[in-house]
């Protein structure tokens, strides 16, 4: 059975910004780069090895300080097994795309029950350090933080914001969710990756391979990502990629599948960018397999999901418009053409190694497409 409950959250102090974190909490420089970000007036992010996010890098797959413990003896994401009937959850962001789908894809079970708290705006707010005392006090046994920055190119001018959003907050969020005995999913992107052998070659970036972030997003997220597993170590990062479900994002103003049939629909020329590589992500599967790892007691730490395969933005697009009959004035247009405001890699699909191993998968992405369309009407 699950059972939803709402806090009320008293404001009693104005928001404040996490920038207020001290130099030392931060595990990596912060900089930018790639034209045009030094009106930041910050050094520029290079693809050499000079580069501080590039060199050291040690990805940190079991959460906590970076020590890894031999596989029987690594934590599961819930810590151990639940002696009570009852799980006790909040959910941040309940109401966006992935939260909605976490919600309608909580397992109707007896034991334990899930008794799931929706943690949404303006009642909760990570920016108020009010709420953030609410986390400490409720002790759930776990905490979902769906909410994030997302405005990728808007990023690129809004430096302070995105970091505040995406590095500085979940990184306070994993402190309290320690001080609570909380543990805590967080999620990340394919952003963070780029360049390399693994674009030449053409190679999914697996857990183990060394972020290398070009826009600003795409850094706030890697360093969000280092400032949570470095808190705590019942922390899981889950790296995703262009996800869409039935709610839509919220900042975007839908997801790309909608987003493409309403201008094709209304007779708009659309160009898409047909060199970059992708594997987006259905938020229905991808909540299907997060319910998985939360129940069945899968280690804490870093985990990339994905749906199986891979495709351009320019196919997928094709893909939508062949499955809902739509008639589509669809021009292909290379990354270079496009130009635009945030970088973006021609190559991030990711590698679901770790979830693999441990028997976690999701579907491909074609059928994942076909189902969403079917189950929204679209």
């Amino acid at each position: 059975m699950v059972r939803f409950w709402v806090i009320p959250i008293r404001r009693e102090r104005p928001p404040r910004l996490a920038q207020e974190w001290r130099g030392e909490d931060v595990p990596w420089p912060v900089p930018s780069g790639t034209p045009g970000r030094e009106r930041h007036g910050l050094p520029a992010l290079r693809s050499d090895g000079d580069n501080p996010i590039m060199t050291e890098c040690r990805p940190n797959l079991h959460g906590g300080s970076g020590d890894t413990h031999p596989p029987h003896r690594q934590r599961s994401l819930m810590s151990k097994p639940l002696a009570k009937k009852t799980m006790t959850i909040g959910l941040i962001g309940s109401r966006g795309q992935l939260g909605s789908d976490l919600l309608a894809r909580a397992p109707q079970q007896r034991s334990p029950s899930l008794e799931i708290t929706p943690l949404d705006r303006p009642e909760f707010d990570l920016t108020h350090p009010q709420s953030l005392a609410e986390i400490r006090e409720a002790r759930f046994d776990l905490v979902i933080n769906t909410s994030a920055y997302n405005a990728v190119d808007r990023a690129e001018g809004e430096l302070r914001e995105c970091f505040e959003l995406n590095a500085f907050l979940p990184g306070e969020l994993a402190r309290a969710c320690r001080e609570a005995g909380s543990a805590l999913l967080h999620f990340s992107t394919d952003y963070v990756m780029s360049g390399g052998i693994n674009e030449r070659e053409q190679i999914p970036y697996s857990e183990e391979s060394c972020p290398r972030p070009l826009s600003v997003y795409g850094l706030s997220k890697a360093t969000g990502e280092r400032l949570v597993l470095s808190a705590w170590e019942r922390a899981t990062v889950v790296r995703t990629c262009g996800l869409y479900g039935g709610k839509g994002s919220g900042q975007k103003g839908g997801n790309f599948v909608t987003t493409m049939l309403k201008l094709a629909r209304a007779g708009r020329p659309l160009r898409v960018i047909d060199d970059c590589h992708v594997g987006p992500t259905s938020t229905w599967d991808l909540a299907e397999v997060l319910w998985r790892m939360i129940l069945e007691g899968h280690p804490p730490g870093l985990y990339h999901l994905t749906n199986a395969g891979r495709t351009t933005w320019y196919d997928f697009a094709q893909k939508i418009f062949a499955l809902t009959g739509t008639e589509a004035d669809l021009t292909p247009v290379s990354l270079r053409e496009y130009n635009p405001p945030a970088p973006r890699s021609p190559y991030s699909v990711l590698s679901n190694d770790r979830a693999r191993q441990q028997g976690l998968s999701l579907r491909d992405i074609d059928s994942a497409l076909e189902d969403y369309l079917l189950r929204e009407g679209l």
